[in-house]
């Protein structure tokens, strides 16, 4: 794999992980809003960005954050933290074995 290739591949992988955060976001915002499955504590907006870091730091298993879930989003923010782990692992495993592949 050579440098073009290997940028590329760390863009597409970055990408996918952004659109897997975004899909979470959507899915945490349907539950907060419609669905009414639970609240977040104080600090939390309810606008775009703080549903989207929300979701990014459940997603990478950081849970950093001022605020956290309560009802049936915990469930939720726990799936999505596995997944992430698994996703991001994955990702990290496909990357290493592509780039060993051809050296």
């Amino acid at each position: 794999m050579n440098l073009i290739q290997s940028v590329n591949a760390l863009v597409v992988i970055f990408i996918l992980h952004v659109v897997e955060a975004l899909y979470f976001t959507a899915i945490y915002w349907v539950a907060h809003q419609w669905l009414e499955l639970g609240e977040f504590t104080s600090g939390f907006r309810d606008i775009f960005r703080d549903y989207f870091y929300f979701s990014l730091v459940s997603m990478t298993t950081l849970g950093l954050s001022e605020f956290n879930p309560v009802g049936h989003l915990k469930v939720i923010t726990a799936l999505q933290s596995l997944l992430g782990f698994m996703m991001l692992t994955w990702s990290a495993t496909f990357y290493f074995k592509a780039l060993s592949k051809n050296n």
